[in-house]
Formats: C-alpha cells, sequence, structure tokens
C-alpha cells in the first residue's frame, strides 16, 4: 500500500515560523529600494493589500496593471528574491536541538494513523477499502509543497529518534511493516532552487496579451516552470499521485494555483474506486460541538477541491464520498523553540 502526503506551508506555520505570505509581504514592504518601478509595485500591493494573503494568484492580477514586460519582469525578480531571503531567515530559526524523543516518537504515529483523525463514518469508508489492499507493507511518499527542508528536516530526525525507520504496526495479530519511500519538493526548495512560484495557468493571467508571451509564462506559470527547471521531479511527483492508495493533504489551503494537481487526484478518484483522499482542514471558525458547523466545514472543504481540479468529470455522490475532511485536527503536534 502506499500513502502519499502533501504537505503545505501550513506545517511551518504549526512549528511557529512566520512563512505565510500575508506575513512576508509585510516584511516585502519594508525593504528598501530606490528603483521607481519597485516603489511603484509595492504602492500597487498596499492598496489591495488584503488579495496578496494569496501572492500566487495576486501577482497574476496584477498583470492588468503592470502591463509593461520588462517591468513586470523587474518587479517579480524582485519579490522572488526577497521571498528567498525572508524564507531562509525564517527556516534558520528552527531549533531542532530542542526536538524530543517523545515529539518523534508523535509526529512518527500522526504520519501512521491517518485514519484516526476521520470521523467514524470515513473511518469505515477508508478501512473498507483498505482492506482491498496489500498492507504487509505500507509505503510513504512525501510531495513538500513549501520552499523551506523544515518537513523533512524533522520526518528525518524523527526517523533516526527511532532507529528503525517507521516501524511496524500491529493490528488483529498481523504486523505491518511501515517505511518511508520518497520526499519531493513540488515547486523546488531553497536547498534545490529555483523556486517555482506563480499561477497554475495562463487563465490566471489577468492582463489577456501576456498569456501569450513566452517569457511571461516561464516566469508566472507554475507547470511550465517546473517542466523546464524541475522536470524529473515534477514526473516523480505526479507519479507518486497516480500510485497511491490513500492521499493525505496537511497544511494546504487547496488553492486555484495548484489546480493541476487537485485534477491529478480527482482523475485518481474516479478511476480508483478503492482510492481516498483525506484534507486536513484548519477552520478556526468551526466549532467541533455543532454539526452546522461540522457539515458546513466539509461540504465547502470538498466543493472547493472539486471546483479547484477545474475538471469535466462528474463528481457523483460515490466519488466525494471518498473525499474525507478531518477538522482542525494536528497529526504531527510540533511544538518548537525558535531560536
Amino acid at each position: 500500500m502506499i500513502v502519499t502526503y502533501l504537505i503545505g506551508n501550513g506545517f511551518d506555520i504549526s512549528c511557529g515560523l512566520k512563512t505565510s505570505y500575508a506575513d512576508f509581504i509585510q516584511a516585502y514592504l519594508k525593504t528598501d529600494s530606490t528603483d521607481g518601478d519597485i516603489i511603484d509595485f509595492k504602492s500597487k500591493i498596499e492598496k489591495n493589500l488584503t488579495t496578496w494573503a494569496d501572492a500566487e494568484l495576486a501577482f497574476g492580477a496584477i498583470t492588468e496593471n503592470i502591463q509593461n514586460v520588462p517591468k513586470l519582469k523587474k518587479c517579480f525578480r524582485d519579490f522572488h528574491k526577497q521571498l528567498c531571503t525572508y524564507l531562509k531567515e525564517e527556516q534558520s530559526k528552527m531549533n531542532y536541538a530542542s526536538f524530543k524523543r517523545s515529539e518523534a516518537l508523535q509526529f512518527i504515529s500522526g504520519i501512521k494513523n491517518f485514519q484516526s483523525f476521520l470521523p467514524e463514518k470515513s473511518k469505515y469508508e477508508v478501512g473498507s477499502c483498505l482492506e482491498c489492499t496489500d498492507m504487509s507493507k505500507i509505503k510513504y511518499n512525501f510531495l513538500v509543497y513549501n520552499y523551506t527542508d523544515v518537513f523533512e528536516t524533522l520526518l528525518k530526525k524523527s526517523i533516526s529518534i527511532r532507529n528503525s525507520n517507521f516501524g511496524l504496526t500491529s493490528t488483529d495479530g498481523d504486523c505491518y511493516l511501515h517505511s518511508l519511500n520518497s520526499i519531493e519538493y513540488v515547486h523546488g526548495s531553497l536547498k534545490n532552487p529555483p523556486l517555482i512560484f506563480g499561477v497554475n495557468d495562463t487563465d490566471q493571467i489577468k492582463y489577456i496579451p501576456h498569456r501569450s508571451t513566452t517569457t511571461i509564462n516561464q516566469m508566472l506559470v507554475k507547470p511550465i516552470g517546473n517542466k523546464e527547471t524541475h522536470s524529473l521531479s515534477f514526473e516523480r511527483c505526479k507519479k507518486a499521485i497516480r500510485e497511491s492508495d490513500i492521499i493525505c493533504t496537511y497544511g494546504m489551503s487547496i488553492g486555484e494555483t495548484d489546480s493541476l494537481w487537485w485534477n491529478e487526484i480527482l482523475a485518481l478518484l474516479f478511476e480508483n474506486k478503492k482510492f481516498n483522499l483525506i484534507i486536513h482542514q484548519w477552520n478556526p471558525a468551526c466549532e467541533e460541538n455543532l454539526s452546522l458547523d461540522i457539515f458546513s466545514t466539509t461540504t465547502d472543504c470538498r466543493n472547493k477541491f472539486v471546483v479547484n481540479a477545474k475538471s469535466q468529470i462528474n463528481t457523483k455522490r460515490s466519488l466525494t464520498d471518498r473525499i474525507h475532511v478531518a477538522i482542525n485536527k494536528d497529526p504531527f503536534n510540533i511544538k518548537m523553540n525558535l531560536s
């Protein structure tokens, strides 16, 4: 059996790092610049500050206001360069020496017990599907959508502390061997640049003439950037998804700028009736004691995934029943002391 985790920026945030785009934008606006184009670009950001919480989508939208190609490239380069610097500084705050053995054990346990965070009906659905798979060996892939190596570092430290990879799980007399299969950075990383930043497709570039400009597409459309700079990793990520029996997302917004990946997963849900998707959804406004809140959050999350997959697939009830939502759960329980 193959379980694939999709790890988003919510993981770094849960570790205490200020790596959200909202945090970065505040820092970016304070950086010094004497270039008139950059100063003008920053003023445009300030006028629409709330939209820059999703900086990738916002960059596609701002093309309507920056129609000059050299100016747009200059602004993108400055933004991208400052983002790299900012993330390096945030990543350096991780104090891995404070990571305890008990936390390492919890970290691995959270990965292995992906079903335990689900509502009862979802546990049953996932369990019935897993009965049809070979569980004697359970392999884990991790597709990291962050640019930092925080998740990978903590994972490998946890495995090292255990001194036995992911170890065994005994259930009803049967022993299952869990092991690490692969770790891939979907959009590059600080240690494996370049970082791929931007929109999912040309439709998200608001200024229509830019959509046919090759250099703009290479710069701003992530799948194009992936194919040209991380082509082998890009294909390995797609292969990992297609071979999965379970996919779990954690710390991801299921946003429009990653539609390609939601489309791949939705296609797998359609083709493989035993495949299940688990989405960890963070919604502080959702009260776990209120059934209406739980129902609304679950429905909204499923609908967002389907809409942002941008697929023509008919999402019948039998398909959406295999999209499970774990609300406000923290499987990894990482409480880091930052330096």
